[in-house]
């Protein structure tokens, strides 16, 4: 457990959705929200070893990014507390997200889209009786202005609704605010 913006290590945050203050949803509970960067989970003890570590931080909604697997890989997540999994799975050995759902969420996916080199995935849905996105993003080591592109159309596309979106952008919104930044920029 924790409080919102927390860490459970290197490259993982969570935060409470009743912390959002999303209007029209009613939080009868905290629903917690993982994003984690996990570099890459070939290994089933590594694989293991990060979904006892959800399962222990109490996640209800975890958003996984590089996980380098294939659909069939990811699809051995899928046990114990996970509900659903959905994925954008790598192309080799990089890139690959996933998102995982606990059992008893209330989350019903109406639509899915997720990029052909694994690279983001967003589930549009409800959660209760309110419609929202979902989703993450494993951003380009360097500046492609046609991924990005991509991304913001696909972002203007849901309109008003709301969006709860977790990744590793490998890049800033802007240079100047991040100085010490040298890679992309969106």
């Amino acid at each position: 457990g924790g409080q919102s913006g927390g860490s459970l290590g290197p490259r993982l945050g969570y935060f409470l959705l009743s912390e959002l203050h999303i209007p029209g949803i009613d939080y009868a509970h905290n629903l917690k929200l993982i994003t984690w960067n996990v570099g890459g989970i070939h290994s089933p003890v590594k694989r293991k070893k990060i979904l006892t570590a959800l399962y222990r931080a109490h996640a209800d909604v975890v958003m996984l990014q590089e996980t380098h697997l294939s659909t069939t890989e990811h699809l051995k997540m899928k046990t114990g507390w996970v509900g659903a999994m959905y994925d954008s799975p790598a192309l080799g050995k990089k890139a690959g997200v996933v998102i995982l759902i606990k059992r008893g969420v209330d989350f019903e996916v109406s639509r899915v889209f997720h990029d052909p080199d694994g690279r983001y995935l967003f589930l549009k849905g409800t959660l209760g009786d309110k419609e929202l996105v979902l989703g993450t993003i494993y951003g380009p080591h360097v500046c492609d202005k046609a991924f990005s592109g991509r991304v913001r159309r696909l972002l203007q596309s849901f309109g008003s609704l709301p969006l709860l979106v977790g990744g590793d952008f490998n890049a800033v919104m802007d240079p100047v605010e991040d100085r010490s930044w040298r890679g992309a920029t969106w």
